[in-house]
């Protein structure tokens, strides 16, 4: 059965979270696919990239036959919580469709963009208040590139 709502977690543990529970993907593969397209909601992402990227450019024999799996996968398990979500292949690569405002990376610029035009504006509580929403949106641990 299809879930109400669907949030994709990028900023923090990847997860998604299927009517406020947390679920988290299948396979560190199927889940690293997963973060690369979420990179890119609605937009292709090129098959040879993702291959690439997903095996550190040490791809094994027989890589796109197992992308392919691993977008199986995918599809099985997005398909058993998400109403208006589909992984579809398109123009040599794969695009997850998604509403952008429902992955959090995604929201987290669009609130850091709506305290910049409120600051340029002189709202600088409005935009405060901006910023907060979209730093909550982190999970976990902080990272800085000296903790990388």
């Amino acid at each position: 059965m299809a879930a109400d709502t669907v949030k994709f977690r990028a900023l923090g543990p990847l997860e998604l979270a299927v009517d406020g529970r947390a679920v988290t993907p299948r396979g560190a593969k199927p889940r690293a696919l997963l973060a690369l397209l979420l990179l890119d909601v609605n937009r292709v992402c090129e098959r040879d990239l993702l291959i690439d990227r997903l095996w550190a450019g040490r791809p094994p024999e027989g890589a796109r036959a197992t992308l392919r799996a691993y977008v199986y996968q995918l599809r099985k398990e997005l398909g058993r919580f998400a109403n208006g979500v589909a992984l579809a292949a398109r123009g040599g690569g794969y695009a997850l469709e998604v509403a952008a405002e429902e992955v959090d990376a995604h929201r987290f610029e669009a609130l850091a963009a709506e305290g910049r035009r409120r600051l340029r504006g002189g709202g600088s509580e409005t935009a405060a208040a901006a910023f907060r929403e979209g730093l909550d949106l982190w999970r976990g641990p902080r990272r800085t590139p000296a903790s990388t």
